[in-house]
């Protein structure tokens, strides 16, 4: 069975995204992977907008293939900038579900934002957990990394953006339809024309692959 198979029956996952207008190619990219009771995600944005950029979304994805979703968070964003340096960099948010534990370990560098609501918390409640993302560039300033974790069920919805897609996006997410009209919604309503943009929404659908 394929890693993005088994993703499809552990998460309801969806991603909407678009090139910067007058582009072809984005450098807007992500990850999905399950194996075993984890799943990681991951969202990239190469620097700038045009195929140099597309180059380094496709360098980190590689990366982070190569680490496996098993391996750390931090040790695959060092992995990542490791493997674009030299480039024009990348900003990036990796996130680990452990489906056993219930619980969500992530860390993030530059600005694609990572938050989690859970429905009971959404608009207009407002109330989520938002990731805090460190200052620097993948590939050209690496900060030092401390991943955190929160719990993270099946209830718990994550929704991962890059800045091709307005910091506002919060106050209307609606999940009501599901994580593809989630996504789509989001990138109509905040996305960015003069930019990249790029919105990932994630739900588990159980504890484990065996009761999705």
């Amino acid at each position: 069975m394929s890693e993005e198979l088994v993703a499809n029956l552990v998460c309801d996952y969806a991603v909407a995204e678009r090139p910067k207008l007058g582009e072809r190619e984005s450098g807007d990219a992500w990850v999905v992977e399950a194996v075993g009771d984890g799943v990681l995600i991951a969202v990239i944005d190469g620097a700038g907008h045009g195929p140099n950029a597309a180059e380094c979304g496709r360098k980190a994805v590689a990366a982070i293939r190569r680490a496996g979703c098993s391996t750390p968070v931090k040790s695959i964003i060092d992995d990542c900038h490791r493997a674009l340096l030299g480039t024009r960099g990348a900003a990036m948010s990796v996130v680990q579900i452990d489906l056993t534990r219930k619980r969500l370990t992530w860390d993030g560098v530059g600005n694609v934002e990572a938050v989690v609501v859970s429905p009971r918390f959404a608009a207009p409640a407002g109330k989520a957990q938002w990731l805090v993302v460190r200052g620097g560039v993948v590939g050209y300033d690496l900060p030092p990394l401390h991943p955190t974790s929160v719990d993270f069920g099946p209830e718990h919805w994550l929704v991962m953006a890059t800045d091709g897609i307005q910091p506002g996006f919060g106050k209307d997410l609606d999940f009501s339809r599901g994580a593809r009209a989630a996504a789509d919604r989001t990138l109509v309503d905040h996305g960015l024309t003069g930019d990249d943009a790029l919105i990932l929404v994630a739900r588990v659908r159980g504890g484990a692959l065996g009761d999705a």
